[in-house]
């Protein structure tokens, strides 16, 4: 769920919702080494049959801590990259944007105008 009302939905029992977060987007995590990251996210809620605007008042703290590792001899997935492109002409905006955040995140300084030019691309 965001951050405001516009964006809550619905989520029905036996069902998920998925909400990635790109940790390289706005932190600089490629240097080789080993990496902990704490990830909080406080959630609002209200039964199905409430009106949301009213409802709103319980929430969920949700706390993970990630662990993982970059190695000094990774190299880029081809295939990975390809389907982060391939998903730039997604029907769904969340997927483009996701896709647009991970390939800028990923690149080289030399590709911006590259990337810069799949905005202009129908």
């Amino acid at each position: 769920m965001g951050s405001c009302l516009s964006s809550d939905y619905l989520l029905e029992p036996g069902k998920s919702h998925v909400e990635r977060i790109l940790l390289n987007y706005e932190h600089k995590v490629d240097d080789p080494g080993v990496y902990d990251v704490q990830a909080i996210q406080t959630l609002a809620y209200a039964r199905g049959d409430l009106d949301p605007s009213g409802s709103m008042n319980n929430n969920v703290n949700v706390r993970e801590v990630l662990h993982f590792r970059v190695d000094e001899n990774a190299t880029p997935d081809g295939s990975a990259i390809q389907a982060l492109v391939g998903q730039l002409k997604s029907d769904a905006p969340a997927v483009r944007r996701e896709a647009a955040r991970a390939l800028a995140s990923l690149a080289p300084i030399s590709w911006e105008d590259l990337l810069l030019s799949f905005a202009q691309a129908p």
